[in-house]
């Protein structure tokens, strides 16, 4: 497979490079429309502001070609952190931007209401949902490493999406599939075997 990790100016690439390298996926850096419509796969990982993430999507044309390969060509694409929230359709991030609009809901701050502390990070369970490819073959809710201060919420009003939900003060969408859109606010690639086990069953699952 052709697995294309997307290198859009919004960092954490290394580590999610090593990761899918050692479950044995050959994995290639790309940072071009070329590239990415030419992809067997799509990986969007990212840490950083959702609204500077957006406008370098749109000014290195990415934004376009991510759009054709997965909504016109069926391309698969996995989001991961921040790379899931621009899946998302918009954030309000640094006075608000476009996300791209291939996941419902809108990405939000953690309220100061909420008596938490934000970012949210650390080791914490998702309640998962045993139809998402992402944990085929797990067994019970498991522990993924959290570093946000954004969220999506839990609730999903497109049909056949399934959704898995943390609750950090309230509950939001942890991990989320439908068709060939994927991603997750955890990062598998920090989460040591249970991460590395979701990067899998996501190969697998588009193989």
């Amino acid at each position: 497979m052709n697995i294309i990790l997307v290198d859009y100016g919004a960092g954490n690439i290394g580590s999610v490079e090593n990761a899918f390298r050692h479950i044995g996926a050959c994995v290639k850096l790309g940072s071009s429309s070329r590239d990415v419509l030419t992809a067997d796969a799509i990986i969007l990982p990212g840490v950083g502001s959702f609204r500077n993430a957006s406008e370098n999507l749109k000014l290195t044309g990415l934004r376009e070609s991510i759009l054709e390969a997965v909504k016109t060509r069926g391309i698969p694409i996995l989001g991961i952190c921040l790379g899931f929230q621009l899946l998302a359709q918009n954030g309000a991030e640094g006075g608000g931007a476009e996300g791209l609009g291939l996941m419902d809901g809108e990405v939000k701050r953690f309220s100061d209401d909420l008596n938490v502390k934000v970012p949210h990070v650390g080791y914490n369970s998702v309640t998962i949902n045993s139809a998402c490819p992402l944990f085929r073959g797990f067994t019970s809710n498991p522990d993924f490493y959290f570093v946000h201060s954004f969220f999506v919420s839990a609730r999903s009003t497109l049909p056949s999406a399934r959704t898995s939900t943390c609750d950090y003060g309230h509950e939001f969408r942890a991990a989320y599939s439908r068709d060939n859109v994927f991603g997750t606010q955890f990062h598998p690639e920090k989460s040591q075997i249970a991460g590395l086990k979701v990067l899998k069953n996501f190969i697998n699952a588009v193989s």
